[in-house]
């Protein structure tokens, strides 16, 4: 298991999934592209995995009854002037650090701590305020004091939230009065005084004692269980040291410039290093803290928790219990780091895990039992499967499909002359080679999630399905623009191909998606990718006076058609987007992303012939398919259930609304699950289990089974076809 760092104390992530919005479901993790890659390579082309996360430098330190007074050292004042310049100097984007620029850093540092607007005062902001105008004249000379003076009030503040809301927990609350807690309150007045900070607090903790009672915690023994939550909370503050303090401020100004820059601190690239390296046993899933939740970030394929798909991206781990113990062990508000440690353990044992379900209310919580087990990071590689599926006209189809969660490359392996390195290109040329010997017709490449990896080895994966042509445009911000090529005339494979892509797929999958579609050489099927257009270097600091790395973005990549990936993504020629809600949580929706822009069309390239008939023919079946099947109506109609709940702003403390809107969900989760299995197996043959542990893998082989009868339609069309459907 692993977690996305580093980050905010009280972060927010961007949602996205396999098949638009990031529901409980088989994950195929990002967490692979770290397969073999060595940090020493410039070129990154993985979408970022700092999102989120409690500071890596809290790992293994114990709370104490008394914090320590934080000051910036002289490493911390060299480390911010290095990241100032090189920032301003070589950052793709020329944006001159202005008292504009000053003041949205500031804006941003203190959403850092504080974004629902519940810990901090309006008089704190005003006093923050008085110092606006110099924060760029700070981070210029690499003075810190504003930095520490915010984070000192922010720990002065959660002192007091923690004291108040252990005291409020014996209070007598009335569950069946009609109130409300805000949830949303990114937008919300600062509070004026303590009263009406405590005003929300009291329904925080009353929101909290509803929520373990409905998960069924013994009513005697939840007073205590929050007062230690609290506690817990307090201490995680205390914990924080000043290289976090610097990591915080450093990062917003980084992403005031650009979301996918970003500041790593000694200890934090350390772990980042070692992330990138071990082989891990749990679980396999990547973890973040948000806000008190330890929240999936990401499933590792292969894993434990990928193979039971029972557990989701965006599921909340609210509990864990060892097999050899009786009781839940509530871990709300726990370090991310001791929430790792108590998921961890040695492969064959048993831990259960307590699940808030992804997008539904808080509630009645589900348990799920997983058998640890050793997680290689080498072992997340492609793999290939066989479906037997039928075109519109009733003709069979055999359809290959392969599976890339990342592009990865060994690195190390090569240079060292190994012949059996492992890369993402040597993998699927393989795989190809035995998906013909078992006769397919057509072949799907699936890059659901694969949010990129080495550059180069999209280029040699693009390679195998044309012969030899420009693969996409490097801009620098120069506005020199260099033209990567594939200059091996071999093809592995030439018949008819789709590649299936959704808001994950970023990056590197997005180069490979769009050469394909560029050269008309297959179907790209779908939703819009992510929309990351852009690549970073790293960039070790001890070189120019400081510590730890920075991360920076200092190019823009282009399809050879001349136009951008950013922000816009690959459009796919056959779109899901209708059954997935998959519009939402790209690029765009990103603070401060750069954006869209266009350049000439790569010299010599030349695109293809491709039937367009045949694409627009197998575009309107899979609308018909979408318009008259039940699977399809039933999950458009859940999209709008799930849109509806995550627009909503407040949440009720009413205990019987609360135990309807759980039971609905479940409900609708169960009938989903119903509906799918039944497809799956008029699809396969046989009886298919349709529970809701169940719908994650369900959904996921869903989709792909449209996909694979897209490729069917475009194989088996014929202008008769057209001819045929115009006259009925």
């Amino acid at each position: 298991m692993d977690r996305a760092g580093p980050a905010s104390p009280a972060s927010r992530h961007v949602r996205g999934g396999r098949s638009g919005p990031r529901f409980p479901r088989t994950g195929r993790g990002a967490a692979a592209r770290a397969r073999g890659l060595s940090l020493a390579a410039a070129i990154l082309l993985a979408f970022p995995a700092f999102l989120g996360g409690a500071p890596a430098s809290a790992a293994g330190r114990e709370g104490t009854a008394q914090a320590e007074e934080l000051r910036p050292t002289a490493a911390h004042v060299r480390s911010t002037r290095a990241v100032v310049e090189l920032m301003s100097r070589y950052h793709y984007r020329k944006v001159r650090l202005d008292d504009e620029l000053g003041s949205r850093v500031l804006d941003r540092y203190i959403h850092l701590f504080d974004p629902s607007h519940s810990v901090f005062l309006a008089g704190d902001i005003a006093d923050f305020d008085l110092h606006r105008t110099r924060v760029d004249d700070a981070l210029h000379r690499g003075r810190l004091d504003l930095a520490f003076a915010v984070f000192d009030r922010y720990r002065l503040r959660m002192e007091d939230r923690a004291r108040t809301a252990s005291e409020l927990v014996a209070g007598d609350f009335d569950f069946a009065r009609e109130e409300e807690l805000e949830i949303d309150r990114r937008d919300a007045p600062w509070p004026r005084s303590a009263a009406v900070l405590d005003d929300y607090w009291r329904r925080r903790v009353k929101n909290d004692i509803l929520e373990l009672e409905l998960a069924g915690h013994d009513r005697e023994a939840i007073p205590e269980t929050l007062r230690t939550r609290y506690a817990r909370m307090a201490r995680r503050v205390r914990q924080i040291d000043a290289d976090d303090v610097v990591q915080y401020f450093l990062n917003a100004y980084t992403q005031s410039i650009d979301p996918h820059s970003a500041y790593f601190s000694p200890r934090s690239s350390e772990n980042f290093r070692i992330r990138m390296s071990l082989s891990l046993e749990g679980i396999g899933a990547a973890l973040q803290t948000v806000g008190e939740h330890t929240v999936v970030r990401r499933i590792i394929t292969g894993g434990p928790a990928d193979r039971s798909g029972q557990l989701g991206v965006d599921d909340r781990i609210i509990g864990v219990r060892q097999a050899d113990e009786r009781e839940m062990t509530d871990i709300v508000s726990w370090r991310i780091e001791d929430v790792v440690n108590l998921i961890r353990g040695p492969k064959g044992s048993t831990v259960h895990l307590q699940i808030l379900s992804a997008g539904a209310p808080s509630g009645a919580p589900r348990t799920l039992s997983l058998v640890r087990d050793r997680i290689d990071l080498d072992d997340q590689s492609a793999s290939r499967r066989l479906l037997e599926t039928r075109a519109s006209d009733g003709s069979p189809t055999r359809v290959g499909v392969i599976d890339i969660p990342s592009f990865y490359l060994d690195l190390a392996g090569r240079s060292a002359g190994r012949k059996d390195y492992r890369s993402t290109s040597r993998d699927v040329r393989r795989l190809i080679e035995e998906l013909r010997a078992e006769g397919i017709d057509a072949l799907v490449v699936d890059l659901r999630d694969n949010q990129g990896g080495a550059l180069d080895e999209a280029l040699l994966v693009a390679g195998l399905f044309i012969e030899t042509g420009p693969i996409v445009q490097i801009r620098k911000s120069s506005g020199r623009a260099q033209v990567k090529w594939d200059k091996d005339p071999s093809v592995a494979w030439g018949g008819p191909l789709g590649v299936l892509v959704n808001r994950s797929s970023a990056s590197a999958s997005e180069i490979l998606a769009g050469a394909i579609q560029d050269y008309g050489r297959g179907l790209v099927i779908g939703t819009r990718t992510y929309g990351k257009g852009t690549v970073q270097n790293l960039v070790d600091l001890p070189s120019y006076g400081g510590t730890g790395r920075l991360k920076l973005t200092v190019s823009q990549y282009f399809r050879v058609n001349g136009e951008g990936v950013q922000r816009r993504g690959i459009v796919p020629d056959v779109d899901f987007e209708a059954i997935t809600g998959g519009s939402h949580g790209g690029e765009e929706d990103l603070e401060n992303a750069l954006p869209w822009a266009r350049v000439k069309a790569a010299a010599k390239w030349r695109a293809a012939h491709r039937n367009e008939e045949a694409v627009a023919a197998a575009r309107e079946w899979s609308r018909e398919r979408v318009r008259a099947g039940e699977p399809f109506r039933i999950l458009k109609e859940e999209i709008e259930n799930r849109r509806r709940l995550g627009e909503a702003s407040t949440l009720s403390l009413n205990r019987k609304q609360r135990e309807a809107e759980h039971a609905r969900l479940e409900t609708e989760r169960l009938r989903v699950a119903r509906t799918l299995g039944r497809a799956a197996a008029e699809e396969e043959g046989g009886e298919t289990p349709a529970g809701v542990e169940r719908l994650p893998e369900l959904r996921d082989a869903f989709f792909l089974a449209e996909a694979a009868r897209v490729i069917a339609d475009y194989l088996s069309w014929r202008p008769s076809h057209t001819r045929e459907r115009a006259g009925n």
